[in-house]
């Protein structure tokens, strides 16, 4: 039986994998983050532990998948609400039981055998300059990475180059009363003056000439890539999550040469990906230039207009990997 985490809430791509599932046969059991928050129970004693989860056998259960968890909207249960005071008690304690809450699910996550894994719960917040830095050593060729913490360094490294910048983790989403506000990648021509002599460690990149960006997404060894052409358009050319909803960008199934997909699968090797987008540029120079991996990443931008079918894929290779664990000694949730 496979085991999907998904959320209770705009999660689309997950009904449709189970709608695929269904057709096909597919013994499958969904469990929503926020129910882990409200119901699970977790014993550790001198002799063993065990994790409860209702209406889950781990007995039957050959494959684990996480394809989403929890975001901000669907958990007012678990977290206090406090929309007016972000300086109060109040945001304190928020803060308290997030930690709480990342301590126990790295616990969980741990406690399942890598084998039952079918993606890598594990790098779902990969380090980005840990990739940045493995993909180096493959030969990949990645933008001048910079860490900075003040002026002086920022002014030597600009007066040599144009630059952008981008969260060093995930990025944040800050939900101010009914607005949202995302971090995007953005173009860096000047410190505003507010800024101190000092600053907190910020991530800069070269700004890369680019012909078009390269979605990739990585499904069991096999790549499945769209061309997006971004940089005609003033919106997005440096961010194309920036989306131009009257004038989309230009998208067409491409094929990335064999010598990347080589350097790219022994990268998410090394990571123990097995499912994820990885993002590249092509520069006018015709060079590939990779940029980053997202294990958890979104395919459906990919699936739909290049006609992969992805949704379709991914739940046969969910029951061909659960049938292939089925003759080995499946997690129980208690263990000696």
């Amino acid at each position: 039986m496979i085991l999907i985490f998904s959320q209770d809430k705009n999660e689309a791509t997950t009904d449709c994998i189970i709608d695929w599932l269904d057709i096909y046969g597919g013994s499958y059991k969904r469990f929503n983050g926020i129910d882990f928050y409200k119901k699970v129970f977790i014993k550790i004693d001198n002799n063993r532990f065990e994790i409860n989860l209702p209406n889950i056998n781990w007995e039957k259960i050959s494959l684990v998948w996480l394809r989403r968890w929890v975001t901000k909207e669907n958990s007012n249960d678990v977290f206090i609400n406090n929309p007016s005071n972000s300086d109060s008690i109040i945001s304190q304690i928020n803060e308290y039981n997030r930690s709480e809450l990342k301590a126990l699910l790295n616990f969980f996550f741990k406690s399942i055998p890598n084998r039952l894994l079918f993606s890598s719960i594990r790098t779902e917040e990969i380090n980005k300059l840990l990739v940045l830095n493995k993909a180096r050593e493959l030969k990949l060729n990645i933008p001048s990475t910079f860490i900075i913490t003040n002026r002086k360094d920022y002014s030597e490294i600009a007066a040599e180059e144009k630059l952008i910048t981008k969260a060093i983790s995930n990025g944040a989403t800050i939900n101010v009363e009914k607005e949202k506000y995302v971090g995007y990648t953005s173009e860096v021509q000047g410190l505003p003056s507010f800024i101190k002599k000092s600053f907190i460690p910020s991530l800069l990149q070269t700004k890369l000439k680019k012909k078009y960006e390269i979605r990739s997404f990585f499904l069991s060894g096999e790549f499945y890539s769209m061309a997006i052409f971004s940089q005609n358009d003033s919106q997005t050319e440096i961010d194309f999550r920036k989306y131009n909803e009257f004038m989309p960008n230009r998208t067409v199934p491409f094929k990335l040469p064999d010598e990347i997909k080589k350097r790219l699968s022994k990268l998410a090797d090394f990571f123990g990906i097995r499912t994820g987008s990885f993002d590249l540029v092509k520069t006018q120079n015709n060079e590939y230039v990779f940029l980053e991996v997202n294990p958890g990443g979104q395919f459906e931008m990919i699936s739909k207009p290049c006609n992969y079918f992805l949704e379709q894929k991914i739940a046969k290779e969910l029951m061909k990997t659960a049938k292939k664990n089925e003759n080995s000694t499946n997690f129980t949730g208690t263990h000696s």
